[in-house]
């Protein structure tokens, strides 16, 4: 589902939400709704300036993780608004649970992937590159790398977990001054959209892993962010395994 809304500067943005899940069954369930450079992990930024005759995509894509991550830290509830700790207690005890852990491989397999697709169209709007046959060919990767370096982990419980596959997609026509102003747009652009809202909000735990287990899992995420100079046209992407 395309949706059209205005920023702040009056320059339309679109976003896109997808969401789809894989089960041991291999059962697939499909929502329209809601390269190979390596990036580091999430740094603190000191507003650095754009230049658009030389966007940096890594600057642009460590602003965008940092602004997501600090978002987090100032939100405690769902898109409803109910509370996370009524649903899951667990968090208030362990406030890491809150926020996922930024994955390079989810980077570099999705977000790098649908964003440099996405950046070669020439129009001004956002859309999900198809991945389902990708996807479900590569579940027990996805599988793998989720619970990668995690103690403890039964093997029954990894080969038949329970994951989730989401992304928020933007396309932006303006400019802004500094890569955090960039990055805190999309974010807030994407959580004035209910759809694109539930997923900045949800649970980033693995909640039956908790549950059962006692596991303290974060989920996995990355997003990616590229200029096309040819369109002067922004588009980004944030993912999620949860």
């Amino acid at each position: 589902m395309l949706k059209q809304v205005t920023s702040m500067k009056k320059l339309f943005v679109y976003l896109m939400l997808l969401s789809f899940t894989t089960v041991k069954s291999q059962n697939f369930k499909f929502y329209t709704l809601k390269d190979s450079t390596k990036v580091e992990k999430p740094k603190v930024l000191n507003g650095d300036k754009i230049d658009y005759n030389n966007f940096d995509q890594n600057l642009a894509t460590k602003a965008l993780a940092k602004a997501f991550l600090n978002f987090r830290d100032t939100i405690d509830c769902f898109q409803s608004g109910e509370k996370w700790e009524t649903s899951y207690p667990e968090t208030k005890l362990f406030p890491e649970l809150t926020k996922p852990r930024w994955s390079d491989w989810v980077y570099q397999n999705i977000s790098l992937h649908n964003t440099k697709e996405m950046i070669k169209n020439p129009y001004n709007k956002a859309y999900h590159v198809d991945r389902e046959k990708w996807y479900l060919s590569n579940k027990d990767l996805v599988r793998k790398e989720y619970y990668k370096g995690i103690k403890n982990v039964p093997t029954n419980y990894v080969e038949g977990s329970f994951l989730t596959y989401s992304e928020n997609t933007v396309c932006y026509g303006g400019q802004m001054e500094t890569y955090q102003d960039l990055a805190n747009l999309i974010i807030k652009t994407w959580d004035e959209s209910i759809s694109h809202s539930c997923a900045l909000r949800g649970s980033t735990h693995d909640v039956f892993g908790y549950s059962f287990y006692g596991l303290k899992i974060q989920d996995m995420f990355a997003c990616c962010v590229m200029y096309n100079p040819n369109t002067k046209l922004t588009k980004a992407s944030i993912n999620f395994i949860e």
